[in-house]
């Protein structure tokens, strides 16, 4: 489209930014008397270069910050198929193991970018970068700024299944299926070792992100106490207070329950670990909060006596 091309290469990414309009918005929410809440929100605007169109039509604004279209978009191009000894593989899947490097211009580019493009701003190259602007220096609304990397690997490593002269993803008896790469020569152990570490990573993430829903969930649940209890200025922040601290005891206590159901039937001294680390955890919260109820109550007991 352009004329550029990395001959050698596993894959060639084009990287297009314009110079955009951008929105960010931020709201609080305060609360009134009779234990309402309000909420505020303050729109305001900066330009930066990004890599994707910023729709500016639902902008609170928009009448004073327009976005205009974007003439052409960053793509990644990859050979068809590679060769591993006597077999092919994906070539999109060689390329995405590749080294990144910029890719040089050549001037003839700048002929068929401004032919591409049809914009009626300048086009000029710096090495590496095409920039479509009357001022490069000090970028205005439109402008973009155009480059390009190539992909190049020598060797790689797969496991997968055969199939024909073709190495393929191998799908295992649970239906799900099996192909891991790597870049550089790596022996399959060692890939599977890889592959199960980060299997392991992602797992640990669901849960933890579980659990904070969890947390959000019961908290949200409890909110309408607080609400209630700001009729009475200052009460209403001890109340959500105390919610909230209500809302981790009963995640500490129902999330590992859900974790460990799941590993009961294959992992059940886990499952019981998990159990048992869940009630020492909101067990250990419980005392924390006795303990320092008792402390603040101690010296009205002493002013009465």
């Amino acid at each position: 489209m352009l004329g550029v091309s990395a001959e050698g290469a596993a894959g060639l990414n084009r990287q297009v930014e314009m110079y955009q309009w951008i929105e960010d918005s931020k709201s609080e929410t305060q609360k009134t008397l009779g234990g309402g809440e309000e909420t505020v929100t303050t729109y305001s605007y900066k330009k930066e270069w990004r890599p994707r169109p910023v729709d500016s039509s639902d902008f609170k604004q928009s009448d004073q910050h327009q976005n205009p279209g974007m003439p052409i978009e960053g793509d990644h191009f990859t050979v068809a198929t590679a060769t591993l000894g006597a077999f092919t593989v994906d070539g999109k899947t060689v390329a995405n193991l590749g080294t990144e490097s910029p890719v040089k211009l050549s001037p003839d580019v700048i002929g068929q970018v401004t032919a591409a493009i049809g914009s009626d701003k300048p086009v000029n190259a710096n090495g590496t970068t095409i920039y479509v602007s009357q001022n490069r220096q000090n970028p205005a609304i439109g402008d973009l700024r155009i480059s390009f990397s190539r992909e190049d690997i020598s060797e790689a490593s797969f496991v997968g299944a055969q199939k024909g002269a073709n190495v393929t993803g191998y799908k295992a008896s649970n239906g799900r299926e099996l192909f891991l790469s790597a870049a550089g020569k790596v022996d399959a152990p060692q890939m599977f070792d890889a592959a199960q570490s980060e299997n392991t990573l992602i797992t640990w993430l669901i849960r933890f992100g579980g659990l904070f829903g969890m947390f959000i969930g019961f908290a949200m649940m409890l909110s309408i106490l607080g609400i209630i209890a700001d009729v009475i200025p200052f009460v209403g922040s001890i109340v959500g207070f105390g919610t909230s601290v209500i809302a981790v005891i009963l995640t500490l206590l129902l999330g590992p329950l859900v974790i460990a159901i799941a590993w009961i039937a294959y992992r059940p001294v886990l499952a019981i670990a998990i159990i048992a680390a869940g009630i020492l955890l909101a067990a250990g919260l419980i005392y924390l909060k006795r303990n320092k109820t008792i402390a603040v109550q101690a010296p009205t007991t002493l002013g009465r006596a």
